[in-house]
């Protein structure tokens, strides 16, 4: 076959010019890729420039905390909690549901990525066409009536009214009928003096001054009959100026609906240790502990009707009620021979469905790392303090976040907003979140802030977190203006109003409480997390808000009595969004392992010194390698620290291997059984609520509750196994910051 050749000439060029060419090349890019290099590792290892950068990155992201600061709105905070707090929003109930949609379409419109989890979790309501009611009758004749039917007025100032059906969460749909019993409050106590005066309940309906349910079904009571205790909620008296709407106090009127169910906390009843979504078993209701005997909330001017008519011993100085201005008795029943109380309940029990919100703010350089923010939305009545100041804090969170992010600004980590549903009824938001994601959110979070109640007074911040927290919680009161007070901060109020009994020259930071949403973060997966609210004060101390839980609890009680120009508001939005950001931005987590050990040093010692090791050899066979090892923990923790102060010429590797440490002190402290058969209650330090001895308050739980029932049951066994689950979580933590 031919070719046909074309006389176009080929170019080539001689083999020296290309191998020239090629050596040219190389010396340019070596020379070019020694220049990068050379740069490269001299700003890695020049802590000048190391510093510098540094340095500009933390003005950078100091420029937008202090942006995040101006744009707190006092204004957009009382708008807001207005609207939250206009209406009775019950957990499962059609306005909780649309306050979540509510709150997901504006944290979209802030920026933030939301979901809206849904729980099928076990709710009771009451039937508005039967409503549960109490009555005194004789031989079939009623001589008096507690209707289950009120009506509301969410702002006294207008007639717009609501109707309310007061109720006891999972009280059993019965009716029973018998003596009435004045039991105090309801406790053991009570019921030691009771048994010295050969009274008993038994067969009987009980009227206490607490939600004392469990034991007086213990006692053999067929119902329960609760009352806000006056003494608490009114003790500078119960006329009408002194109380609601006049006065701050509680009046008469006002109802105080709860569960029963409430302790322990741990989630949805029928779910345990399983999410309650679609496809879950769920355990037949039979099987699920609920009480088995109806029960009902009444106002204490409605408690004072029944107890005018209560006959027998008069009831002990410590039990009588001094604005009541008459003398108790006890019962059991009425002065009227024949009258009987009759209590029925119609509460039916349904699988309702709740809405958590969570919102998400993508973090820049350690995504894998949350902040996590969160309180619940749900309310017994219109619950403006308990839980919508909270939920009004973390909106304002929100949407300051977003503006920031619109302009320019990203957290270094990643920052979650979290609303729950269904607190009131046994943490069930939080808890079913957290079995759902147990993993993800044990592995990837750095801390919980939460923000149940974030404005009950204007008297002092009032703080409960790990140890780890106190310094950033220091360093974010000092900075925020005290809100009654703008000549000092917050932190200065603090000191003085509520100075630590521990560690003088400190406030009090209390243990965590075992009572809102942080318990499972906390208790369960060992995730370092605070709570923080500014609290009310009476006769110079902190003091739980007299409207607690109340029908009262309403935007007027604390617009007029606490926050006129929700300048308080303001302060927290303010001191715990800075916190927040603090956590999420800093490239060194602001913890303190120190913090942490010297607080166990003080538990150690408090234990030490009460006594409760004396019995059956405990201290010869364990205390003293308890006392090793939290010595050597501290001396470790205190190494650790000075480590940390070479923090700026580390790398981000090693900062993030620091900040691990620092993490995973606290997860050393989960017992993996749970501690006392309680399997939701598994950090054996620092858990506060398993007794409240104040002697022992802020020492080992497992170890004192043990002791404490040993000293009733001789097993001191459990004791043995309580200080080893103590001794091996301190000798793990030791290990970890190695």
């Amino acid at each position: 076959m031919e070719c046909e050749i074309s006389d176009t000439r080929i170019q080539t060029f001689p083999k020296k010019r290309i191998i020239f060419c090629g050596v040219f090349l190389a010396v340019v890019i070596f020379f070019i890729g020694f220049l990068i290099g050379f740069f490269a590792f001299k700003h890695a290892n020049d802590p000048d420039l190391e510093n510098a950068s540094k340095n500009q990155h933390k003005a950078d992201y100091e420029e937008y905390h202090d942006r995040f600061l101006k744009q707190v709105s006092a204004e957009n905070l009382g708008k807001n909690l207005r609207f939250f707090s206009s209406r009775v929003h019950l957990a499962g109930s059609t306005r909780q549901k649309e306050l979540a949609e509510y709150l997901a379409k504006k944290w979209r419109e802030y920026g933030l990525e939301v979901e809206m989890p849904e729980y099928e979790v076990l709710l009771s309501k009451p039937q508005a066409d039967q409503p549960n009611k109490i009555t005194i009758e004789n031989n079939g004749t009623v001589e008096y009536t507690i209707e289950g039917k009120i009506k509301l007025f969410p702002d006294p100032r207008k007639n717009d009214t609501v109707d309310f059906y007061p109720f006891v969460g999972y009280s059993p749909n019965k009716t029973v009928e018998g003596d009435l019993v004045y039991v105090n409050y309801g406790g053991e106590t009570d019921y030691e003096e009771l048994e010295r005066r050969n009274i008993s309940v038994e067969g009987k309906i009980v009227l206490a001054r607490a939600p004392s349910i469990r034991l007086a079904s213990k006692k053999g009571a067929i119902g329960f009959i609760s009352f806000p205790n006056p003494s608490y909620s009114a003790p500078d008296g119960t006329s009408e100026d002194k109380t609601y709407p006049n006065g701050k106090w509680l009046s008469k009127d006002a109802v105080q609906p709860w569960s029963s169910f409430r302790v322990p906390y741990s989630g949805e009843k029928l779910t345990p240790g399983l999410p309650a979504t679609k496809g879950i078993f769920r355990k037949p209701y039979n099987e699920s502990q609920m009480l088995n005997i109806p029960a009902q909330p009444i106002s204490y001017g409605q408690a004072k009707d029944l107890l005018r008519k209560l006959k027998g011993d008069e009831a002990p100085s410590t039990w009588q009620i001094p604005g009541f201005n008459m003398t108790l008795r006890i019962g059991p029943g009425f002065q009227t021979s024949g009258s009987k109380v009759k209590l029925q309940v119609n509460t039916q029990v349904t699988m309702t469905p709740i809405y958590n919100v969570i919102g998400t703010i993508r973090g820049s350089e350690e995504p894998d790392r949350y902040v996590i923010v969160g309180n619940h939305r749900d309310s017994w009545v219109f619950g403006a303090v308990d839980a919508l100041s909270g939920t009004t804090t973390t909106n304002e969170i929100a949407q300051v976040l977003g503006s920031l992010i619109k302009s320019g600004w990203r957290p270094r980590r990643t920052i979650k907003i979290c609303s729950w549903g269904g607190e009131e009824w046994g943490l069930f938001g939080s808890a079913e979140w957290v079995e759902e994601n147990s993993k993800i959110i044990q592995e990837r979070t750095i801390a919980y802030v939460n923000l149940d109640i974030a404005v009950s007074g204007n008297f002092v911040l009032r703080a409960r977190a790990s140890p780890l927290f106190k310094s950033i919680t220091h360093k974010w009161a000092k900075r925020i203006k005290d809100p009654t007070n703008p000549d000092t901060t917050m932190f200065a109020t603090w000191l003085q109003k509520n100075p630590s009994q521990f560690i003088p020259g400190d406030p009090q930071l209390y243990n965590n409480f075992r009572s809102s949403d942080y318990v499972m973060f906390y208790d369960y997966l060992g995730i370092p997390s605070s709570d923080y609210g500014y609290w009310y004060g009476y006769k110079n101390e902190s003091y739980m808000y007299p409207v607690y839980h109340t029908t009262e609890d309403t935007f007027y009680w604390m617009q007029k009595f606490v926050d006129p120009r929700f300048q308080v508001h303001k302060a927290m939005a303010q001191f715990s969004g800075g916190l927040i950001l603090d956590l999420a931005d800093s490239p060194l987590i602001p913890y303190k392992v120190y913090d942490f050990a010297k607080m166990l040093n003080i538990c150690y010692n408090i234990l030490d010194q009460s006594n409760l090791m004396e019995s059956h050899n405990i201290r010869e066979e364990h205390m003293k390698y308890l006392q090793d090892a939290v010595e050597k923990f501290v001396q470790n923790a205190k190494a650790f620290e000075e480590k940390k102060s070479k923090a700026s010429g580390f790398n981000s590797l090693q900062l993030r291997m620091i900040n691990d440490q620092m993490v995973q002190v606290e997860k050393a402290f989960i017992a993996p059984e749970g501690l006392l058969g309680k399997p939701y209650d598994r950090h054996v330090a620092f858990n506060f609520g398993f007794r409240n001895i104040e002697d022992v308050q802020a020492s080992f739980p497992g170890v004192t509750h043990a002791a404490y029932n040993a000293l009733e049951t001789g097993d001191w066994d459990e004791v043995r196994k309580q200080i080893s689950l103590v001794i091996h979580s301190v000798r793990v933590a030791t290990g970890i910051i190695a």
